[in-house]
This record gives structure tokens, sequence and C-alpha cells, in this order.
């Protein structure tokens, strides 16, 4: 059958913003070391590296990080690239406060050990990733189509290489400094890697707070 090209208007699309910071990384890497070995002393960590189980593998996860002083500036920033992508989506912030839910550092080892499963962040606005370390044969961040309904009645690709209507999944290779924000409503994962360098970033999660609850809470603190 003959192809007409058809014109589309296009709905519910899904952003994701990347912004390339290499600048960052030496300063960023030397100052996560002590938030990483806080985990990796930990009795729980030596356990799971022991037993080898566990979907984190040899997995190092950290402490909560986005109230540490020596990278403020860094958090800040992501906090405002996270305003400013909600705000471009179309969203009304005018009486809202990003605020960092979670924010950890992590890091797959060396000769691998380390994936995730598909997730999300549920109760959040905001999910992201800044990549500190990884080599061309790293772990893979793969994202899917976030409605469930598309996958349940998806047809064959003509082109899985190329980023189409039809695409369910995507995935990119990033290099130490990559920032990516997406919607927390997206699923992610990574892919098994048996990289020659760990593969490390931080993650985060960010909820955009009425003002009013913010107000109320730090009065509460009072």
């Amino acid at each position: 059958m003959a192809s007409h090209m058809m014109a589309f208007q296009e709905y519910f699309k899904t952003p994701v913003y990347m912004e390339n910071l290499p600048h960052w990384v030496d300063d960023i890497n030397k100052k996560c070391e002590k938030h990483l070995d806080a985990i990796r002393n930990t009795k729980d960590f030596k356990a799971r590296v022991k037993k080898k189980k566990s979907d984190f593998g040899e997995v190092a996860h950290s402490f909560p990080i986005a109230g540490d002083p020596e990278l403020k500036i860094y958090i800040d920033h992501i906090g405002q690239r996270s305003w400013e992508f909600l705000d471009g989506m179309g969203f009304d912030l005018s009486n809202h406060t990003c605020v960092f839910t979670e924010c950890w550092v992590q890091e797959f080892p060396k000769d691998g050990g380390g994936h995730h499963n598909s997730h999300v962040h549920p109760n959040n606005h905001v999910s992201g990733f800044l990549y500190l370390k990884r080599d061309e044969d790293g772990p893979v961040p793969v994202i899917h189509d976030p409605r469930p309904a598309a996958l349940l009645s998806a047809l064959p690709q003509k082109d899985n290489t190329q980023i189409t209507y039809a695409t369910n999944e995507a995935h990119w290779k990033p290099t130490p400094g990559t920032l990516i924000i997406m919607p927390a409503y997206v699923t992610h994962q990574y892919s098994v890697g048996g990289p020659n360098q760990a593969f490390r970033f931080i993650h985060f999660n960010i909820q955009a707070i009425h003002n009013s609850f913010m107000k109320q809470t730090e009065e509460e603190k009072k």
C-alpha cells in the first residue's frame, strides 16, 4: 500500500534535558570519595559484597549528599535546572519550591557486578543523573515509554535505531559531566556492564512543593 505523508499533531510528549558539564567532574569526584567510603565501611555493604546478592550487586550507594556544603554549588545548579525543566514543560511554579527528596552518589565496580532493573521514583516530579565516571564499555542507561497502554499494544518498529513515534525505549552513552533531567514518572534502568573503569554517577529526585506547605513546615520546626 502506498504511503501518504501525514502531518501530525503532537500530544503527551516526554522531554529529557541534557547538559554537558565536564569541568565539574574532577572536583565532584574528589568530594564524593568520603561519601562512598562511608557506605563501603558499613556492615551491610560488606555483607552484601560477600554474598553478591540483590539487584544492586556490589554497587556502592551513599547516604544522602544534598546537604554537603562542599557540593552546594553543584546541588544548587541541579535544583535550578530542575525548576527550569518543569517551568519549560508548562507547569506553573510561581508558588512552588523545588526540594531534593533524594540525592546520592552511586558507583558500580569496575569488574561489573552491578545493574538496576526497571523502576520509577514515585511522589517526585523530576529524576536525574550527573555522570562522573564511565568508559566506553560501561553500563548504559535505558529509559522506557511511560505510557502503559502504548506498550500493551506495541507493533514492530521499522527501524529501532531511530527515535520515532513507534519507539518504546531509548538509551544513550553518557560521558563524565553529562547531566540528565527527566520527569520522575519515566521508567529507567541500567544495563549490566563490564567496564575497565568504575561507573559512577549522582542520582537525584526532586519534588516541587507548594510554598504554603514549606512555610508550615518551617514554622513547625521552630
